[in-house]
């Protein structure tokens, strides 16, 4: 097959599909991009995606690179492990619209526990993984 490299652009849970053997698998690739031969950013003029998903200079400068795709995945990897959705608009509480700004605020006081599903039950071990998953 063809192998250049690409940024897919929408990842977000819902273009996350899996296979019968539970591999993942993505979905949905109306918004990537082809890069050329050495090529690592596209200037791309109209901002498009899910909110809560979209890389901060990505949304600043227009540029998006192969490392927004890094940061949509961070943050559906964020809401695996929190059970909650990243970016909730109609939050009564302001300080709760954007999810990982209060996540992010949690870890560097030390209680990223606060910040897990506590229906996850998790070990020390896998606390510390997950943690360091999400960073």
């Amino acid at each position: 097959g063809l192998r250049k490299p690409m940024m897919h652009l929408d990842i977000k849970p819902q273009n996350i599909l899996r296979d019968d053997r539970f591999v993942a698998k993505h979905s949905d690739f109306g918004m990537s991009r082809l890069l050329g031969e050495g090529e690592t950013t596209q200037v791309v003029t109209a901002v498009r995606g899910t909110p809560g998903y979209l890389a901060p200079e990505w949304i600043r400068y227009s540029m998006a690179t192969k490392k927004c795709d890094v940061y949509s995945y961070g943050m559906v990897l964020l809401e695996l492990v929190s059970g909650r959705w990243n970016f909730v608009p109609e939050a009564e509480d302001p300080r709760h619209c954007y999810f990982p700004a209060w996540a992010m605020l949690k870890a560097m006081e030390g209680q990223f526990n606060e910040v897990v599903d506590a229906r996850l039950k998790l070990t020390e071990t896998e606390m510390e993984e997950a943690e360091r998953m999400t960073k």
